[in-house]
């Protein structure tokens, strides 16, 4: 299996899906998901999955719509003090949270399933947490999955490399230079 999968855009779940990264994690895989890549295709506003909602894979407690507390707000994520642009509401039952806000909201949490682990952001994307702290926290993460580095270097962009048996995989990731879904890019 792959050591992570993360999910850093525009998704909509189903219920093959979520069975499928549910086995990966209890296998032993790293999972870092947000509460948006949990949500249904369909009408606005989208719900969550009921599977994710009844589910013990996650390690809290979820609304199938849950209250967005907008705006900028100030976090704590594993000492690094920066900001999340929006989150949902959502209540650790077996989860540790990893950042949090002034008021000890819970913004990231980390939960082990099985052999694995799942990182949950309680945001729409992962990028709508801080940058400095998110690749803080994510560059250690994939440290043993072998993080590389890209010349010349690009703040938009994201990439890592995976072995998996002969076969090397590098995930390239455009963070920005784009105005939807993710909102980063000025041009």
């Amino acid at each position: 299996t792959y050591d992570i999968v993360a999910y850093f855009g525009l998704n909509a779940m189903d219920d093959q899906q979520y069975q499928t990264l549910k086995d990966y994690v209890k296998q032993g895989g790293k999972l870092v998901i947000s509460l948006g890549q949990l949500k249904t295709e369909g009408k606005d506003p989208r719900e969550l999955l009921s599977a994710a909602i009844d589910d013990d894979l996650l390690g809290v407690k979820l609304e199938k719509l849950p209250m967005l507390v907008k705006g900028k707000t100030e976090i704590n994520f594993q000492g690094c003090k920066g900001t999340v642009d929006g989150y949902y509401e959502m209540v650790p039952t077996k989860a540790e949270p990893l950042a949090r806000t002034k008021d000890g909201k819970p913004v990231v949490v980390r939960h082990l399933y099985g052999k694995g682990e799942v990182y949950l952001y309680a945001t729409d994307y992962v990028s709508k947490v801080d940058q400095t702290c998110n690749m803080a926290f994510l560059s250690k993460l994939a440290e043993p999955s072998k993080l590389i580095g890209m010349t010349p270097s690009s703040s938009w962009m994201e990439y890592t490399v995976w072995q998996k048996g002969g076969t090397y995989v590098i995930p390239i990731f455009n963070h920005g230079r784009i105005k939807f879904p993710s909102g980063n890019g000025s041009d």
